[in-house]
């Protein structure tokens, strides 16, 4: 959610509001991170950090 160009525009508060309230309501219910499978563990050192 880009609420910069809101508050540049001078957006009043329940402009504001109605932007965030919009962004939640488009989330999804939840994350499928299950669904993807197992994560892949690995030290830093083999990613390269």
């Amino acid at each position: 959610l880009e609420l910069r160009p809101l508050l540049r525009g001078g957006a009043c508060d329940d402009a504001l509001a109605a932007a965030i309230r919009q962004a939640v309501e488009r989330k999804p219910l939840s994350h499928d991170f299950d669904a993807l499978g197992p994560s892949l563990v690995r030290f830093m050192s083999k990613t390269g950090g």
